[in-house]
């Protein structure tokens, strides 16, 4: 299939739609893969890529779902995979433009981000990512999982996205991610500009953080062998209800979420790297003059959205964050607990949005709260139509010619375009 910029693709009139949110008379489409429009009335994907030097075509990238479920695979088909090194990173991404970072938590991953990249109204490039270690990323036995590392990561990232500048925005273990971020950056090292930095609910200080039995396990030298064990062991059963137990309504992570949940940590046996990535609590206490220095000397705007139902972060330590970084926005949202994003996204994307974008309104997000994964949209998935009214005008503000239907795919659409394997590229 031609690029959409091709002169052959001129002549069949194709015009090039680049990833990101379109509007279609009354309805928003989310474009996360190069689509062409044809004027038979048919948006179809493109996968040569559209000529855009920012997002320059790549490899194909497979990895084994075997056991996924289906709500997960269309998780996965949402995303995309980028080598970083020697590792392969997931990566989900939504619209076009200045750039929002967004770094997750432990032990989950960037699944928890979706809904909030969603309801963020402002017109930019949403990027989250799963850490080595978590969700569909690589989780590689012979590796130390320091926060050092996690933060090489993201600069090694955010290269290969072509991305200099971001918004960033992190929770849970991903704000000690985000510290050392700033400090790479007050010391002129960085190698991309943080522009504003949005923190939620994350220990920080740590030594003020009411962990959980579990959490005391894996801290503890005399009780990590106890850990290990349960990592190996049948870890499932008690994942999720550990998540829900922190959350004031935990209604809101559904049975679905929980399904994708628990075979995002069964992937590359995640359970099995916990213990190791747990380190990352006494990290907090050794480089804690490094890390809070950072924020305190930060010149870029900062804020904390915090959720005053926290049993682990509290709210008494937002409010010692607030006290210790005045220059800082301080929020505190009441009625949610540690998993902010899924209990309340509304809030968080708004909490943000008036930091990155205050003129920004919520009217462009409404249509595509109710759809937080990205349906239609997949990164990975088959051949999609989606026809548009005659009463429409194409992209190149042509007027709209009477709308066709096609019959048969393609002739340059191939077998493994419609077949049922999962194959992953960047959008």
């Amino acid at each position: 299939m031609g690029s959409g910029n091709s002169p052959a693709a001129a002549q069949r009139g194709v015009s090039c739609i680049p990833p990101g949110p379109i509007r279609l008379g009354r309805f928003e489409i989310e474009i996360s893969y190069c689509r062409r429009l044809c004027h038979n009335r048919a948006i179809r994907y493109d996968r040569t890529n559209c000529a855009d030097p920012m997002k320059p075509p790549r490899r194909r990238i497979t990895i084994p779902l075997d056991g996924f479920s289906p709500p997960t695979i269309q998780w996965y088909r949402a995303g995309y995979h980028v080598e970083v090194g020697d590792r392969k990173i997931f990566v989900y991404e939504r619209g076009t433009g200045p750039a929002l970072l967004f770094l997750h938590g432990f032990p989950t991953s960037c699944y928890d981000w979706r809904a909030v990249m969603q309801r963020l109204a402002l017109n930019g490039r949403r990027v989250a990512f799963d850490f080595l270690g978590f969700g569909l990323s690589d989780k590689p036995e012979a590796f130390s999982y320091s926060l050092f590392d996690q933060a090489d990561l993201v600069e090694a990232l955010a290269k290969e996205l072509k991305i200099d500048a971001a918004h960033v925005i992190s929770h849970d273990m991903g704000t000690s991610v985000h510290c050392e971020l700033l400090a790479r950056q007050n010391e002129g090292r960085l190698g991309f500009r943080i522009k504003s930095s949005s923190l939620l609910n994350g220990s920080m200080l740590q030594w003020l953080a009411q962990i959980t039995p579990f959490q005391q396990m894996l801290a503890s030298n005399d009780r990590l062998d106890e850990a290990i064990e349960l990592c190996r062991g049948d870890f499932e059963p008690i994942y999720v209800p550990a998540l829900r137990s922190l959350m004031q309504q935990p209604e809101t992570l559904s049975d679905e979420d929980a399904v994708v949940m628990n075979e995002l940590m069964r992937y590359q046996h995640g359970a099995h790297r916990i213990p190791a990535i747990g380190g990352y609590m006494r990290e907090r206490y050794v480089h804690r003059d490094r890390w809070l220095g950072a924020l305190e000397k930060s010149d870029t705007p900062v804020q904390f959205i915090w959720a005053t139902g926290d049993p682990i972060a509290t709210a008494a330590m937002g409010r010692e964050l607030a006290q210790r970084v005045p220059n800082a926005r301080f929020t505190e949202l009441e009625g949610v607990g540690h998993f902010l994003m899924f209990e309340n996204p509304e809030a968080v994307a708004g909490e943000i949005q008036k930091l990155v974008c205050p003129g920004c309104t919520d009217e462009d997000a409404a249509s595509t709260a109710d759809n937080p994964i990205g349906i239609g949209s997949k990164a990975n998935e088959a051949e999609t139509e989606i026809k548009l009214s005659s009463a429409d005008r194409d992209f190149t503000g042509r007027a709209a010619e009477p709308e066709t239907t096609e019959g048969e795919p393609d002739a340059s659409t191939t077998a493994a375009d419609l077949s049922d394997d999962v194959v992953d590229e960047s959008p």
